[in-house]
């Protein structure tokens, strides 16, 4: 499955985490301020992800968050299953305020609170999707007034995608038909869900088998000496961008390109045909009047591969697959890439191949 850009480096999920501090000014104690933007943040960088921190409600005291990379979970003792994590530091005003720092969560079981120095240090790990918005509370040991709270959300990831074509069988034929892909994702868990899922194309490759890609013909050069052409086509899958495509015949799905090879065989007089025989009573060369002269046709391997098709398509849905490339992607936080594949059936039953349209010539032997 190709296939993928990540944000968040080796994890399954983002966490977006919108918080609150305020700086008070200590006269008769700390009063509540109300809502202001001094909150600090780190944004995560380029394929490192990590929690934002945004604006909110707090009294007493200014939060500033850092992303804790993956490279650096054991020095910072976070768990190896943590999806993602952060520190959060305190700074109360005045700075060179003495206090300790009760720290809680609203779901311990999906984001961990470790605090250190008193509370003035927070390790925040978030262990599992969530569903519902968490809350993260950091109070004043000594006045309770002195607080401020953070709420946690969890972006949701794709689990699946559900992916049809219509028309829903693949048919083959002399005339172009077209098809639309339609993909309908399954989200996983989580409180947010990005809004801007595309398809940028996808493939179609053949699941048939004992196809005929190749076609000889044998040329004779002397009474001795036999050169046998082989014309071989060079099998690809089938690709197109967008959720449109257009298809005619397999060969023209499934043929991406040709290779003409030839090599002498020397046989006995015996087994050549009678015409060569007569003519090799008459000289020891039968003159070719340019190289390649007789030599198998695309036409002639088209023929002969959509033949092939014909004789070798089930009546199943297991036919081919179509695989689909899509993307996804929520701000800064999460940017993916991936694949969804189904079984296709392909319908033959336009696809009318005469025999004679192989046929070379009366002295050739077709393999």
């Amino acid at each position: 499955m190709e296939k993928i850009k990540k944000i968040i480096a080796g994890s399954l999920a983002a966490v977006i985490v919108a918080g609150a501090g305020i700086t008070a000014i200590a006269t008769n104690g700390f009063q509540d301020f109300g809502n202001t933007d001094t909150i600090q943040m780190e944004l995560p960088k380029e394929n490192d992800g990590g929690a934002i921190i945004g604006k909110g409600h707090g009294n007493g005291i200014k939060l500033t968050s850092a992303k804790i990379s993956e490279a650096d979970y054991e020095n910072y003792g976070v768990s190896p299953l943590a999806e993602t994590a952060y520190t959060i530091t305190v700074t109360p005003t005045p700075t060179d305020a003495h206090d300790t720092y009760a720290w809680t969560s609203t779901d311990d079981e999906s984001v961990k609170l470790t605090p250190s120095d008193g509370g003035k240090t927070c390790k925040v790990e978030c262990l599992k999707a969530f569903g519902t918005q968490i809350t993260l509370t950091c109070t004043s040991e000594n006045n309770p007034d002195i607080m401020a709270s953070l709420t946690v959300d969890y972006v949701k990831r794709i689990s699946s995608v559900n992916v049809s074509v219509n028309p829903g069988t693949i048919a083959f034929g002399s005339t172009e038909m077209s098809y639309t892909v339609m993909a309908t994702p399954v989200w996983g868990t989580g409180t947010i869900q990005p809004s801007n899922f595309t398809v940028t194309g996808g493939t179609l490759s053949n699941n048939l088998t004992g196809l005929t890609v190749t076609v000889n013909k044998s040329v004779p050069l002397d009474s001795t000496t036999t050169r046998v052409y082989t014309l071989r086509g060079i099998p690809g899958d089938f690709t197109f961008t967008g959720t449109t495509f257009d298809l005619i015949s397999p060969y023209d799905a499934f043929i991406s390109d040709t290779d003409l090879t030839y090599g002498d065989q020397v046989v006995a007089n015996s087994i050549l045909p009678t015409s060569v025989r007569a003519m090799s009573a008459k000289t020891s060369v039968v003159p070719l009047a340019a190289p390649g002269l007789g030599a198998p046709t695309v036409s002639q391997l088209k023929s002969a591969y959509n033949n092939s098709v014909l004789e070798k398509a089930p009546e199943t849905t297991n036919d081919g697959t179509l695989t689909i490339n899509y993307t996804y992607s929520y701000g800064d936080v999460i940017s993916e890439s991936n694949t969804a594949s189904i079984n296709v059936e392909f319908d033959v039953s336009g696809l009318v191949v005469n025999a004679t349209d192989i046929t070379l010539n009366e002295d050739s032997l077709i393999f």
